[in-house]
């Protein structure tokens, strides 16, 4: 069984904003690629839980400022 998470979406792009990264950096970092950030961002995918850590780490955030079940 998986669990999947939505993106809390006004989140994630403050978060990328403030920080200044694009969905290309945040790919490099997070070790993903740049379709799967663009899907999950935009909600045409949910993420898995593994997804959703390398994203929050990658933007140095807590994983449930910006995912929910």
């Amino acid at each position: 069984m998986h669990i999947m998470f939505s993106v809390n979406q006004e989140r994630f792009k403050s978060e990328m904003l403030s920080q200044n990264k694009s969905v290309t950096d945040l790919a490099k970092e997070a070790g993903l690629a740049t379709v799967t950030i663009t899907n999950v961002i935009s909600g045409k995918r949910q993420a898995t839980v593994k997804t959703c850590n390398k994203l929050a780490k990658a933007l140095n955030v807590p994983v449930d400022e910006l995912f929910t079940v």
